[in-house]
């Protein structure tokens, strides 16, 4: 009798011929599907337990990072209704003064703290050649040996570059080359959600477009920031 473990996630039957192939979603997909969906992926996963690419000393990107300033200002924008509300009920032009000033404040002092984890280098995806890696259902964010980040990979998400009107490469007038982003979620007091530069030539593009697609990763619009 087939566990769940041995069913195809896609058509959901055990392969009578037992061909199935396990994917670095930690999913099992009979060869079929794989055929019929993505039929690079098969050779492709046989020969790699893991799917990680790193980026190349010779890419310079530079991704948006607005959410961050955006979550700043609303926070911004509490303190200062509340500080006018405060006015309005309280009448006390001197007091609300003080309160105004406090907020003033506070703001900045969030505001610094977004702006340090923006600009932290652990954060930025343009961190020298970062090594992006996926198994068993886990993305990892490496640079060199060190682990600087991990999420389940169906937490995450991805956008496609080459369709985006925010990222840039290299200079600012040059828009960016065909690559991916897959974005992996952070806690919203940590900041922005981490950043991972894939698919850096048009066969790892079309390995990763092919596994995202057929895992069911979320696909974020290509207008909307990270």
């Amino acid at each position: 009798m087939a566990t769940q473990e041995d069913v195809c996630r896609l058509c959901g039957e055990s392969p009578n011929s037992g061909k199935s192939l396990r994917l670095w979603d930690g999913n099992r997909y009979c060869s079929k599907c794989l055929e019929q969906a993505a039929p690079e992926l098969a050779d492709f996963a046989l020969s790699n337990p893991q799917l990680e690419e790193t980026r190349s000393e010779s890419v310079n990107a530079t991704l948006p990072r607005y959410s961050s300033y955006r979550r700043a200002m609303v926070i911004s924008l509490v303190f200062y209704v509340f500080a006018f509300t405060w006015l309005v009920l309280s009448g006390d032009i001197f007091e609300v003064i003080g309160v105004i000033v406090f907020c003033m404040l506070l703001g900045e002092l969030i505001f610094g703290y977004w702006l340090y984890l923006n600009m932290s280098p652990f954060h930025q995806a343009s961190d020298p050649q970062p090594r992006v890696s996926v198994r068993d259902g886990i993305v990892e964010l490496h640079k060199g040996e060190r682990l600087l980040y991990a999420a389940k990979l169906a937490n995450c998400e991805w956008i496609d570059l080459s369709k985006s009107k925010y990222a840039k490469l290299g200079s600012p007038g040059e828009m960016c080359r065909e690559f991916l982003v897959l974005v992996l979620p952070r806690a919203w007091w940590l900041g922005v959600d981490k950043a991972a530069l894939c698919g850096f030539t048009s066969t790892t593009r079309n390995i990763w477009v092919n596994f995202l697609t057929i895992a069911d990763v979320p696909q974020r619009g290509a207008d909307v920031s990270i």
